[in-house]
Formats: C-alpha cells, structure tokens, sequence
C-alpha cells in the first residue's frame, strides 16, 4: 500500500510539472505597450534638409536631426533601427501640408512621408512604428487647420489615428498592432492625441533643456593660477607677486576627442539614469530624451568650431554610449528611446532594446 501511495505522488507531482510546463510563455504582444522600448527619431522630418548651400546653411545645421543616407527619404530611419518617429506638420497658406522644426519649414508633402513609412512596413508586415503627430501649426491665410487637414488626409490614407491618449493607457503591443493594421502589411500606430509635460502626442517627455554638448564652464582663481602674474618694481628694487582675483572663462564640449568631455556626459548619464529609474507615468508614452539640446552657448560654440546636431551626435558617440548602457543593464525601464542621427548606430541600439523587451518578458 505504502509503494502505491508513493507511486500516486510521484505521477501526481508530474501531471503538476507537465501542465506547468505547457504554459506557453509570453510573447512580446503581450507587455504593456508603455513598457515597450522602440528607438524614436527626435524631430524625424528634419532629416529631408539640406545643409550642402547656401546662406541657410547655419541654420540647418542647428535644425536637422536626421540624415537620410540612402534612399534619401524617410523609409531610411526605419532601415537604421527607428520604429517611432516624433512628426511636426505644418499647414502652409498655399494649403500644403508639410512639416517643420520650430520656426523652420521642412518643404515635404505629408502624404509622401507616410508612403514611404508604409513601404517599409509592406515590406516587412511583422513590423509594427508609432508615428506621433504633434505641434501642428497653421499659417496665417490657410483655408484649413493643420489638425483638420491631417485628420482629412490620413482619412483618404484609410488610417484612424487614436486622437484620445485614454485609449492607449492600458493596451498591450498586440492591441496597439491592430489598432494600427495596415492593409498592405505591417502596422503604423498613428497618434494625434494631446500631448503631455514637454513630449510628442500622449508622451511624458522629461525635457531637460540644460544638457548641451558646448557650454560655457567659469571658476575663479588667483593670478598665480592663471600665470598673470605682475612684477612691481620697489623702491627698494625688489619684486613682489601680486595675487588678484580673477574669473576664468572657457568652455566645455562633448566631442569624444574633448578633454572636456566629462562635463557633458556626466550631465548627460544622470539625466540617463533619472528616467531609467521611473517606474510610472501618467501619459501612455514615456520619452527618454537622449539628445543634445540646444542652448544659445551651444550654437555660438558649436557654431565656431563648424559643428552641427547631427556632427555632435557623431563626435560624441552617444548613441553608442546609450546602446552600451542597455547592454550592460543599466536601466530599469524604457519606453520612447529618442535620439538624433539614428542612422548612426541606430540599427545596433535597436538590437539592444529588443533583447531588453526579451528579458521583460522571463
């Protein structure tokens, strides 16, 4: 009898150990979408400006973000990694819908950039974007307004933008694809709603406008410090030092070749570290801004020594300092990962975040 009950257990113990086993584990469908880590492409239009003449030059260089490097259009950030894009329509008085970066025009037509978003996407219809549609401007004279114009246009383009971020609260990956089905293939979430504390539609974005690559740095030290010293000749004939006060300018740059460099990444790694460490938010999105932002010091600084956004992402390699923390575990957790230049390492940043949704779901 004592052998039978034995036996009894031990099936019974493996009937518990099979069925355990039989739940199949979870698939990346199934995390909340405001946990889903996606390379986002800071001000992604921008990538359609040209800095190669002219008088607007300059300016370019501290308005573009983006470069396209191969096929010129927008489908080049979702070749180099990008699956969220931070988009800024314009409404201009000629009735064109385009887009812009601050006061600048990005002379594209709106319906272009989602063709070329959609082709990818048909190419590729296990993909799944999010383009959020945010800070629509309408020029003076325009028969419409850009919110109603790009309400029209995705309309014919046969795609529902989710205009309520209430919507996207609680929803996983897999409710957000088939929000966002394409009949083509592939899935473009798109998402008009209002935007939260300083982010993209429906996003917190954790602005921090203070962290510049170039910077003014000051200290104060004596004259012995600086070698300004004065020899004052005596009536005894004898020299005396004399130590004065004085403030030291100079200035700091993030360039990886920059013996200043720390200033920066220093800044840089603890505003990192600050949104890594979040465990909640009110909007649907979260936006960790890993970006050079742009002061007056930086572009007077910049400026001088030719540099640009999209140069200072390079010389600085930050997406390649980002991309090390996600592999090294640095953060807890992620959502919007936005960057500038994500053709420059965008493909390897989004491999990390792939594996950190991975490691999510064990």
């Amino acid at each position: 009898m004592r052998s039978l009950a034995f036996l009894s257990l031990f099936l019974s113990l493996q009937n518990a150990s099979s069925t355990k086993s039989a739940i199949p584990p979870l698939t990346i469908d199934e995390l909340k979408l405001s946990s889903f880590a996606m390379v986002m492409a800071h001000d992604a239009a921008s990538g359609y400006l040209s800095t190669h003449f002219g008088i607007k030059n300059e300016i370019y260089d501290w308005t573009k973000t983006q470069s396209f490097p191969t096929l010129k259009n927008a489908r080049d950030l979702l070749e180099c990694g990008g699956r969220a894009f931070d988009w800024r329509p314009k409404l201009t008085k000629d009735n064109k819908l385009i887009a812009h970066h601050g006061d600048v025009n990005i002379d594209h037509d709106f319906k272009g950039s989602i063709a070329e978003f959609t082709s990818f996407l048909s190419d590729n219809p296990d993909e799944f974007a999010v383009l959020t549609v945010w800070d629509c401007e309408t020029e003076s004279g325009a028969a419409s307004t850009c919110d109603a114009e790009v309400s029209s246009q995705l309309s014919d383009l046969k795609l529902i933008p989710v205009t309520s971020c209430d919507d996207l609260l609680h929803i996983t990956v897999g409710e957000a694809k088939k929000l966002g089905q394409l009949e083509t293939g592939g899935s473009l979430l798109v998402v008009t709603g209002a935007g939260g504390p300083g982010g993209a539609s429906c996003s917190t974005g954790n602005y921090d406008s203070a962290i510049a690559c170039w910077g003014e740095t000051r200290r104060r030290a004596t004259s012995n410090d600086t070698d300004t010293d004065t020899d004052t000749d005596t009536d005894t004939d004898t020299d005396t030092d004399t130590d004065t006060d004085v403030e030291i300018f100079g200035a700091y740059s993030c360039w990886d070749s920059k013996d200043s460099k720390n200033t920066p990444l220093a800044q840089m790694d603890a505003y990192l570290d600050t949104v890594g460490g979040q465990s909640s938010f009110s909007t649907p999105f979260n936006e960790m801004q890993c970006i050079w932002q742009e002061t007056t010091d930086s572009v007077v600084i910049g400026e001088l020594h030719l540099s640009s956004l999209v140069e200072d992402e390079e010389k600085s390699k930050l997406n390649k300092r980002l991309t090390q923390f996600v592999k090294d575990g640095r953060f807890e957790n992620l959502n919007l990962v936005m960057v500038n230049n994500v053709c420059d390492g965008g493909l390897a940043l989004k491999a990390a975040l792939d594996e950190f949704n991975a490691k999510k779901l064990k």
